[in-house]
């Protein structure tokens, strides 16, 4: 594995935090080589470089160290850290050249991507749910990670947020489409409909949800948690497919794994909230704090069980059943959406951690 380093987004300082510094993000500084501070080196074999050492190999440990440290002072414009395994297909930083669109969805989308290639991304959180699948849609570049990983088997309390959200910055990615399955708490949103979601709630507990953690203190503006720009385009390309689509909505975000009993599902429809899910917190806060873009684009899979009070309980296996019957249309409305956004961004996505950072 190879290390590359390079600068991300305003409002960020250097230092040794794996986010807020790897002496390479920035705090509104003209120049970024020298500033920083050096800070513990982690062990061989963990960390930036991963090595197969044998036998006391003095010297390859020494040259690793070297080599680790020449990386540590490399920066490539536009890039946070990744590492990218040069395995039997031969891929290098040229893999990830132009990819500027994400997808965080279920396993299988890659199939639909012309010339896909797999890149393995590590990152300070530890390894994604899966190792990136970068390929194309018409002529944008996109990379996709299966969230619950390739087998499903990440439960939505253990999906590795940070990890997923890290390695998509790492390889270029501004804008992320999180396509998620839903359920309904309106009986006027029906099975079979989409909704773009406008608002969340977030009902989680106990999940790492943010990348500043100290000690250094960011508050990132979050009352709309979806782009704008990326919902309008979601929202366009949809009704131009002819789908039935909510324009807007609110998603409760529950800890799971377990369904919601019929007393917490009726609290949540009496309060307006039009449908329920498991993973959208804390992944679109972890985009808005790497400044990328996330749209959310939810499949109705079933009726909650507190809509109507009449509503047989909801099984796992008319949530997978409901999906797949429109698994097609989600996947020609991401393709289509991501033909469609914008190259240039001017949403507030762009620029959220300028004057984000507490300062004293």
């Amino acid at each position: 594995m190879w290390s590359v380093r390079g600068a991300a987004p305003e409002g960020v300082p250097p230092g040794r935090h794996p986010v807020q510094g790897i002496r390479l993000l920035r705090h509104g500084l003209a120049g970024l080589t020298g500033q920083g501070r050096r800070g513990r080196r982690r062990p061989e074999g963990r960390g930036w470089i991963k090595g197969e050492l044998e036998g006391g190999e003095l010297t390859r440990l020494r040259q690793l160290r070297d080599e680790r440290a020449r990386l540590e002072d490399v920066i490539v414009e536009d890039r946070v850290p990744f590492l990218v395994r040069q395995g039997a297909l031969g891929l290098s930083e040229s893999a990830l050249d132009r990819v500027r669109i994400g997808v965080l969805g279920g396993s299988g989308f890659y199939s639909f991507l012309d010339d896909w290639q797999e890149v393995e991304v590590d990152t300070p959180y530890g390894s994604p749910s899966a190792p990136l699948t970068v390929g194309s849609i018409g002529d944008r570049r996109v990379a996709f990670i299966p969230r619950h990983g390739v087998k499903h088997q990440f439960p939505p309390q253990a999906v590795p947020y940070r990890a997923n959200l890290w390695a998509m910055k790492a390889a270029g990615v501004e804008r992320i489409f999180g396509p998620c399955a839903v359920g309904s708490l309106q009986s006027h949103v029906k099975p079979g409909e989409f909704v773009v979601c406008d608002q969340l709630v977030d009902r989680t507990a106990g999940r790492e949800s943010t990348f500043y953690d100290g000690p250094d203190t960011t508050h990132i503006s979050f009352a709309d948690p979806y782009c704008p720009t990326m919902r309008s385009v979601v929202i366009a390309e949809a009704k131009g497919m002819g789908l039935p689509t909510h324009d807007k909505g609110t998603v409760v975000v529950i800890q799971g794994p377990r369904f919601s009993t019929r007393a917490e599902s009726h609290n949540y429809s009496v309060k307006g909230w039009e449908v329920i899910n498991m993973t959208q917190a804390p992944e679109a806060v972890l985009a808005r704090e790497l400044e990328m873009c996330y749209a959310n684009i939810s499949l109705v899979t079933d009726y909650d069980v507190g809509v109507a009070g009449q509503i047989e309980a909801v099984s796992h296996e008319e949530v997978i059943r409901v999906f797949q019957e429109n698994n097609a249309r989600l996947r020609d409305l991401l393709f289509k959406a991501a033909e469609a956004v914008p190259e240039e961004r001017t949403c507030p996505c762009a620029t959220a951690l300028a004057n984000a950072r507490f300062e004293v």
